[in-house]
This record gives structure tokens, sequence and C-alpha cells, in this order.
């Protein structure tokens, strides 16, 4: 059976993974996004006939090594990462999705990252940012044995 390692990016406390302040001086850790969509992700997974292994489950801070290790033991033939992109430290109008892969010469993880952003900014209708190499500075995509993506939302 196919499995896919879905990794709902930074813990609930991750320092600075967050929006900006709100009005009413709240703000959304990243988490709480990342883990949404992780869940969506994972449910249709499942009901899709996957086996499908969380790598970072809870609100605490999972280490990158130990998310590519239970990827790795489980043999994951696939791993997701979900981010939610931010740029400088306010609310601005920057926009879109981009995905990251460790390299665009690994023809199969190539596919992968270009099915996921298509489905993405088709059913987002945002902005299409691309697909990036992400080279050595990346350990998620550089260190795990299976097609590897980095879908910052």
């Amino acid at each position: 059976m196919f499995c896919v390692a879905v990794d709902d990016g930074h813990g609930m406390k991750t320092a600075g993974k967050r929006t900006p302040l709100f009005p009413d001086g709240s703000y959304m850790p990243e988490n709480a996004y990342n883990r949404a969509v992780a869940s969506y992700l994972m449910d249709t997974l499942k009901r899709c006939g996957f086996r499908v292994v969380a790598v970072a489950p809870g609100d605490e801070d999972t280490s990158l090594q130990t998310r590519v290790k239970r990827a790795n033991d489980a043999k994951a033939d696939a791993y997701i990462s979900i981010h939610a992109n931010a740029f400088g430290s306010g609310w601005n109008d920057a926009s879109g999705v981009e995905s990251w892969i460790y390299s665009k010469k690994d023809k199969d993880t190539l596919d992968a990252a270009q099915k996921i952003q298509s489905e993405v900014i088709k059913e987002t209708g945002l902005k299409d940012r691309g697909i990036k190499e992400s080279g050595n500075s990346l350990g998620i995509l550089r260190d795990t044995k299976m097609s590897a993506v980095l879908v910052e939302c």
C-alpha cells in the first residue's frame, strides 16, 4: 500500500511562526493553519486507500531529525510538509503558493511537486509562485529517502 508521510510544519509554540497581530492583539500560530490542512489531507488520503504517517503529531515542536526518521522508518513513498508562507512582519498584499523540492533533477519528485502545486493553485485560486529547489538548505527535503515536497501555502 502506498504510504504518504504528512508533516504539519512547525509546532504551536515555534517562535515567530505566526500571523501578524490582528486588530484585537491576538494572532494565529502557523501550526493552527498547518494542522487543519494536514488533517484534511490525511483524512482524504486514508479515504482513498493510502497509508498515512503523521510525522509530527500533537502541538509540540518535533525536531526535523525525528520527522525524517519517522518517515524513513515507515518506508513512506512520499512526504508532504505543509507550511503557511509569510512576508515581512505585518499584513500586506503578498500572496501565492510555492512548493519546494530538493532538486529538479529528481524527476519523480518534480512530477509530484508539479501535481501538488497545480491542484493547490486550481483549488485556491492563489498566485502560482512556482516550484523551487532547496538544495541543502531544507533538511526535510535533503534527508528523506522518498520524494518530498514542502508546500508554502
